[in-house]
């Protein structure tokens, strides 16, 4: 048998749709793992990512699959030190970031420019102030 909730809460959306769900998200989660700070759909792709924590270190891959310029901030959780990890020149170095407080938290935000068709790692080793807070 199952565990039995202790709390919890759920959200019913009547009209699905990219705003509702986005609003549930915002509201449910306020500081997200990945918080990409423009539209990422562009021009011919996308501006996605990865998220993976191996080792005690927290790996981003960023990827622009588009024919446009990507020039955003994204918001990570947690209060981080990233360096970018170029995957076609195989140089790392340091990241512009901005330390904040979020809704819950510490988030650090890292500006990332891309050229069209490129992509890169985002590479901290504290994982540990990732964690959502316990209630």
């Amino acid at each position: 048998m199952p565990p039995q909730c202790q709390s919890g809460k759920a959200w019913f959306l009547p009209a699905p749709g990219v705003a509702a769900l986005k609003a549930v998200l915002t509201e449910a989660l306020p500081d997200g793992d990945v918080v990409i700070e423009q539209d990422r759909t562009l021009r011919g792709g996308n501006f996605s990512y990865i998220h993976k924590v191996k080792d005690g270190k927290s790996m981003y891959f960023l990827a622009n699959s588009s024919d446009a310029e990507v020039d955003t901030w994204v918001a990570l959780r947690g209060k981080l030190t990233p360096e970018f990890w170029n995957p076609h020149d195989g140089k790392i170095g340091p990241a512009t970031v901005e330390n904040i407080i979020g809704k819950e938290g510490p988030v650090t935000r890292v500006q990332v420019k891309l050229a069209p068709v490129r992509s890169l790692f985002l590479v901290a080793g504290d994982t540990e102030s990732m964690r959502l807070p316990k209630e």
